[in-house]
């Protein structure tokens, strides 16, 4: 069954490749494989120097701010982005020198009195955690885990409202 899926698949890839051919020879389709890849890598640029930008403004996607999302305390910001370059909306990178289950504890607190619902936690051990909460369409997701041997822990916190996005 499999063999026929990718068969299909490749279908519409061969023609475009054999209707190039027709049109303009290797050539176009060389001239398309390079135009598609020259977008590709300029949006790819696009999301670092977003994500650049906003982790050295030191500031929170304007959706965090817009939906009142909980901003950690002391949270050493190292990457966030939002928008057309993330379908979940927004996300958040920080390190922290607190505990996994402190930095768990904040986030269940906070989501809880902002009426976000807890769908899923794995509760904090020395290494890791997860929790995932919904308010209407709104999900929350909250990971945390160790970075190596020292204090620093890395946490990655995504929004997404697909009724906004």
């Amino acid at each position: 069954m499999k063999k026929v899926m990718y068969t299909r698949g490749a279908i519409p890839i061969i023609a475009i490749i054999a209707f190039l051919v027709a049109l303009g020879g290797v050539g176009a389709v060389l001239m398309y494989a390079n135009s598609n890849q020259t977008e590709l890598e300029g949006e790819v640029a696009e999301v670092r120097e977003e994500g650049a930008q906003q982790a050295q403004a030191g500031g929170y996607p304007s959706v965090w701010v817009e939906e009142n999302l909980p901003q950690y305390p002391g949270a050493e910001l190292t990457k966030t982005r939002e928008g057309k370059s993330n379908a979940w909306g927004a996300q958040v990178t920080f390190e922290t020198t607190d505990s996994l289950a402190d930095v768990q504890s904040y986030f269940v607190a906070e989501m809880t009195n902002r009426g976000y619902a807890s769908l899923m936690s794995i509760p904090a051990n020395d290494f890791s955690f997860i929790s995932q909460f919904r308010n209407g369409d709104a999900v929350f997701n909250t990971q945390g885990a160790k970075i190596g041997d020292g204090p620093k822990k890395k946490v990655i916190l995504i929004y997404g409202d697909p009724s906004k996005i």
